[in-house]
């Protein structure tokens, strides 16, 4: 009976464990990778060379020039600061900024200026695709 008890086979928790902590941590990172929101609707400038489905952080630019970040209109005077808060979450966040096709060209270059100031440098700037056809 003695030698029974001895050879019985025994669960290990601690790989069980160690296993569920891996896929924990696992499913903790994949999802951070998924920031895609969605802004305002704009008609954007087309272009041929144009990616689609760019993952990151939409910064959007009406034709009256209001600016929206995460759906919430700010300045142009906060807009740095609203980068800096969002750098210290999400260090490498790509800034996708989407400016209507009659947005005057300073307006674009002073809001990716102030993006720079608030330390991000991974600026996307959003197309449509242009169809080859309508050449």
């Amino acid at each position: 009976m003695k030698n029974r008890l001895k050879n019985a086979p025994r669960l290990e928790l601690t790989p069980l464990i160690d296993i569920i902590f891996i896929l924990l941590i696992f499913f903790a990172v994949s999802s951070t990778f998924i920031i895609q929101k969605e802004g305002i609707t704009i008609n954007l400038p087309s272009a041929t060379t144009s990616k689609q489905n760019v993952k990151g952080m939409i910064l959007s630019i009406d034709k009256n020039n209001i600016i929206k970040f995460d759906k919430n209109i700010i300045l142009l005077e906060n807009l740095s600061y609203q980068i800096i808060q969002v750098m210290t979450k999400t260090p490498n966040v790509n800034i996708l900024l989407k400016a209507h096709k009659e947005t005057p060209y300073s307006t674009i270059i002073h809001v990716i200026d102030a993006i720079r100031l608030g330390g991000c440098s991974n600026i996307t700037l959003e197309t449509k695709l242009k169809s080859l056809s309508k050449r």
